[in-house]
């Protein structure tokens, strides 16, 4: 292989490689209903849906349990 063809090679997998971190970072790849938010000591959870009219601390500061949900309002309300 000539270095033409490994610098557009090494290139392409760099572009590849950045792509797949951006698109972690903004939670492409996330399957949960929430996100953690760090506030200060300690994190809320979430919902993706939230209602931007709810203050953050409306939102729990533990995980929800398997079969809960967090709702646009920050309750956590039982599947």
């Amino acid at each position: 292989m000539n270095r033409k063809r490994i610098k557009i090679t090494a290139l392409a997998v760099i572009i590849i490689f950045l792509g797949f971190v951006f698109a972690d970072s903004i939670g492409v790849f996330n399957t949960e209903n929430y996100r953690v938010v760090p506030h200060g000591s300690h994190n809320h959870y979430v919902p993706k849906d939230r209602d931007m009219n709810a203050p953050l601390d409306a939102f729990p500061t533990e995980e929800p349990a398997e079969g809960e949900r967090i709702t646009p309002f920050g309750d956590v309300v039982r599947d």
